[in-house]
């Protein structure tokens, strides 16, 4: 057999060759190179060794080094799988040989072997107690999406580049970005302020060390590998690792629990995921560290890692526990968490060179052991053991006083670090937003320009009318339209996609009058549980107690959807084939033609509101998304049948910096008695915004009705969801109505559902509105045409 015939057959040859069988391979005209693919157990030597995988492109160099040097032995998941050798080395071994030394290990043997290359995270705790820990094998990074897995993936890539001079690749997934993590890791490498270095705006002291640490890291072993414009698979990572030479670590950021359409890396190819993974370690022999964007145990432990870092922050102050399988928790080590810097570094006792606790212990980070201002190039900043800090209900605790920044502190540095505590005496209303919002955990350093402009808007606004609060807030109102399309301009400067403001757009999307509407469907919701209102007037229970729940933001947390990019384009489909109609909104978002299946569930809300008119109709993204959730994830109805599309690529990231900016601006507002005309701005913001996205004279800078619709819908689409989920936990839905609230009744409580407060994933009561239904008063609930 050929050399290109063994190529194409490869992994069946060596499949037959583990069941026994040998193949003969032959190069050149005359039968030069001639070697014998066969079984491990004809091979009595200590033999070089290659993965499968590898060999199969490097056959002719194997074919030469089995003719000269000697069998190569090829490996597959770490264990012995075939043997290349010439001819006259096939033979059978002789009775009372010793077993293949491939297999057979003294334990002398095993510890006198070389140690691997020093992999390191920049932290000597945690170093300590992974030095032994990352072998070639696959390691889970595990942390919530905005806990900072990535920074600290980054770290080791970084400091295992820098620091030990050794090869890693860095493979890029789903929504991390390659330019993205080179900054962070710039900014770290540096201690300059990443905000500050994105904008060009570090000082000249700052700018000097951001080049210095570009020139090491260009000069530095550290690949990375995104697919080239290809969603990143595991067999392209494990493709790109055999060029890199001596390769020491790889890198995956990232693993993402939630599937998302176009990213292979997510969802349920996870499992499939990180076997392919493992196997990929085992082949290379390189340690394999992926991040994954959650630390719940159940989904970590269902990938079968071999050691998983399981990270948690609140703020600044995060640990990182170490678990081997097997073995359970090994070590739980502190970090403190240098936002600014996009960091993380170890806690101001350890810094300060109080004894390092044992592997097992914690030790909770010191009260303020350095200045809390301390510029980026000296110590980093010590955990804000006292500062207040939003918990999970959306409250603050309590507070100690901050100390007050140096003169020379940078705007940006106090915005991003400080905490709430004892204001400074001119704190203007501005600063204290900026102040007070600054700390919120879901903020990214990236955000802080967009938190500083609004802030400047709330002085400047405060200014114009020289303090009074009544004209202040008439005049907030006024401009909020103007005021968050900056803020989402300036949210956009330096985006990895780039939207289109005013496309070319159809004659559907256009109002028919002024104050009109186009002939876009939006699922608003305006319904009543006809059913147990037909009960209660026909005898059944005398009165049904009713609560009243409301959902805060509504529109704000429907900030966070799939918008089309740019021009939208037209498309027929074969209806009975729902994946030609939609593949998926990263590839197609905007408008469809849809003949949705019929709704047969009388006790929950239809998805497309209070529509009753059969036939097709135009839908936004949003709404065929919740229809398609509907069919494929509760199987509540059958699909939607697209007939025709005018769609663009999507991208679910042009508002979710805004929405982040504005969700930590109005709990910081909602705190504070003196900002309540703040609370009230910013949700102008949003309700404006989202409702003037299309044809709006009211707005000038943007026309996307798609935009629109998208956003209202993703709305309604948000609060259907919610109510399906109360009604699955054994709550009766009364009613859903607009885009914010839900009447519940039953036994159960709503609060094993939803975390009651005013963070965005949470739910509030409307106390003054609950209600109770009774025979007499049940016919004025009826729904009103």
């Amino acid at each position: 057999m050929s050399v290109e015939e063994a190529r194409e057959k490869w992994f069946a040859l060596v499949k037959e060759a583990q069941a026994g069988n040998r193949t003969r391979i032959v190069h050149g005209k005359d039968d030069s190179l001639v070697v014998l693919l066969g079984p491990v157990s004809e091979l009595a030597a200590r033999c070089p060794a290659v993965t499968v995988t590898v060999a199969r492109p490097e056959l002719m160099t194997l074919m030469e080094a089995a003719m000269t040097s000697g069998p190569q032995i090829l490996t597959r998941s770490g264990k012995p799988a075939a043997v290349l050798m010439a001819p006259d080395g096939g033979g059978p071994r002789p009775a009372g040989a010793s077993p293949p030394s491939s297999r057979l290990v003294s334990l002398g043997d095993v510890l006198a072997e070389p140690s691997r290359p020093l992999l390191s995270f920049g932290l000597p705790g945690l170093d300590e107690i992974t030095a032994g820990l990352l072998e070639p094998r696959l390691t889970l990074l595990a942390s919530a999406p905005d806990a900072g897995g990535g920074l600290l993936a980054a770290a080791l890539a970084r400091h295992t580049a820098l620091t030990a001079g050794q090869a890693v690749l860095y493979g890029v997934s789903g929504l991390a970005s390659k330019d993205v993590v080179a900054s962070r890791m710039i900014a770290a490498e540096a201690g300059a302020n990443y905000a500050e270095m994105r904008s060009g705006s570090l000082p000249a002291e700052q700018q000097e060390r951001v080049d210095q640490a570009r020139k090491r890291l260009a000069a530095s072993l550290l690949w990375f590998d995104d697919g080239a414009g290809d969603p990143l698979t595991v067999d392209m990572i494990a493709e790109t690792a055999r060029y890199a030479d001596g390769l020491a670590l790889i890198v995956v950021d990232r693993l993402q629990q939630r599937a998302q359409t176009g990213v292979p890396l997510s969802g349920r190819a996870l499992p499939a995921a990180a076997e392919r993974l493992a196997q990929v370690a085992a082949e290379l022999s390189v340690p394999v560290v992926a991040v994954l964007d959650t630390d719940d145990g159940q989904t970590t432990g269902g990938l079968h890692p071999h050691l998983t870092l399981s990270l948690t922050r609140t703020g600044t102050q995060a640990q990182v526990v170490v678990q081997e399988a097997g073995v359970g928790a090994v070590a739980t080590v502190p970090l403190f968490a240098d936002l600014p810097c996009v960091r993380f570094t170890e806690p101001a006792a350890v810094r300060q060179g109080s004894p390092r606790p044992p592997s097992g212990l914690v030790v909770a980070p010191a009260e303020a052991a350095v200045p809390r201002w301390a510029p980026a190039d000296t110590a980093p900043r010590p955990a804000a053991a006292a500062a207040q800090t939003v918990n999970g209900s959306g409250k603050q605790g309590a507070t100690s006083p901050a100390p007050r920044p140096a003169q020379n502190t940078p705007p940006r540095a106090l915005a991003a670090v400080s905490v709430p505590g004892t204001a400074p005496a001119d704190e203007s209303a501005g600063e204290r937003l900026v102040r007070l919002a600054g700390v919120n955990p879901q903020l990214k350093p990236e955000d802080f320009d967009v938190l500083e402009l609004l802030g400047e808007r709330i002085d400047d606004h405060l200014a114009h009318v020289q303090g009074d609060l009544e004209k202040a807030a008439t005049r907030m109102q006024g401009q909020a339209i103007t005021d968050v399309m900056d803020l989402f301009n300036k949210s956009r400067v330096g985006g990895r996609r780039q939207h289109t403001a005013n496309p070319p757009s159809y004659d559907f999307l256009k109002k028919e009058r002024p104050r009109g509407v186009d002939q876009v469907w939006e699922g608003r919701h305006k319904w009543v549980n006809t059913v147990l209102l037909e009960e209660i007037l026909k005898g059944g229970p005398a009165s049904v107690p009713v609560i009243v729940l409301d959902t805060p933001g509504a529109y704000l947390n429907a900030f966070n959807l799939w918008l089309p990019q740019g021009k939208l384009l037209h498309r027929r489909h074969d209806p009975d084939n729902l994946d030609d109609g939609f593949p998926g909104p990263k590839t197609s978002s905007g408008i469809f033609l849809a003949e949705p299946s019929p709704w047969e569930h009388t006790h929950l809300p239809n998805p497309l509101g209070s529509r009753r008119e059969p036939g097709p109709l135009l839908l936004d993204t949003a709404t065929v998304k919740t229809l398609i959730d509907c069919h494929r994830k509760h199987d509540l109805c059958g699909p939607p049948r697209i007939l025709e599309s005018w769609t663009s690529s999507g991208s679910e990231t042009f508002l979710l910096k805004l929405r982040r900016v504005l969700n930590a601006a109005r709990l910081a507002a909602r705190e504070q008695e003196e900002l309540d005309i703040v609370e009230k701005y910013i949700k102008a913001m949003y309700s404006k915004f989202s409702s003037t996205l299309g044809e709006s004279t009211s707005n000038r800078q943007i026309k996307r009705p798609d935009w629109m619709h998208t956003v209202r819908s993703q709305a309604f689409a948000n609060l259907w969801l919610r109510a399906f989920k109360l009604h699955q936990a054994g709550l009766t839905i009364v009613k859903v109505m607009g885009t914010d609230e839900i009447h519940v009744a039953g036994e159960g409580d709503w609060r094993d559902v939803f975390e009651e407060g005013h963070q965005l994933s949470q739910m509030k009561t409307k106390g003054k509105d609950a209600y109770t239904l009774t025979p007499r008063n049940a016919r004025r609930h009826y729904p009103q045409d």
